[in-house]
């Protein structure tokens, strides 16, 4: 059996690189959340997460102005185009995600988000939340 905690974009478990690079965004909408977001024109903002468990999904806002971004998890980076905000991913907020069904036992984990475009035109990542499996206490 297993468990998802969910870590807030403002929780002290995430680290943000360069933190001048990264902003709180208070959305106008009053049902909505925080993020943190990092404009690539300004230089690769990062951030990071890591935890013990067999799976992780990362949340963000595709929007139009979108840009192109890294996901390194244990040292593997995958690159990602721009988003498609009318993708069925991009509507949930999903960045990225990974899960790996043939254990029932954490092991330990890094995983980094990086803002890559240096389009002016698409050079936003935003970031929300990250929700990651645990495995079953004993």
């Amino acid at each position: 059996m297993r468990f998802n905690t969910t870590v807030s974009n403002i929780s002290p478990l995430l680290l943000y690189l360069p933190q001048a690079l990264w902003s709180e965004v208070v959305p106008t909408d009053p049902g909505s959340s925080t993020r943190h977001v990092t404009n690539s024109t300004l230089g690769y903002g990062t951030v990071s997460f890591s935890w013990q468990g067999t799976g992780i999904w990362i949340y963000g806002g595709p929007t139009a102005s979108s840009s192109k971004y890294r996901v390194t998890m244990n040292g593997i980076s995958i690159d990602f185009p721009n988003s498609d905000p009318n993708s069925a991913d991009a509507k949930n907020g999903l960045l990225f995600r990974s899960h790996d069904n043939t254990t029932t036992s954490g092991t330990s984990h890094h995983i980094e988000l990086t803002n890559l475009s240096g389009n002016s035109s698409q050079p936003l990542l935003e970031f929300d939340h990250v929700c990651h499996s645990l495995p079953k206490c004993n």
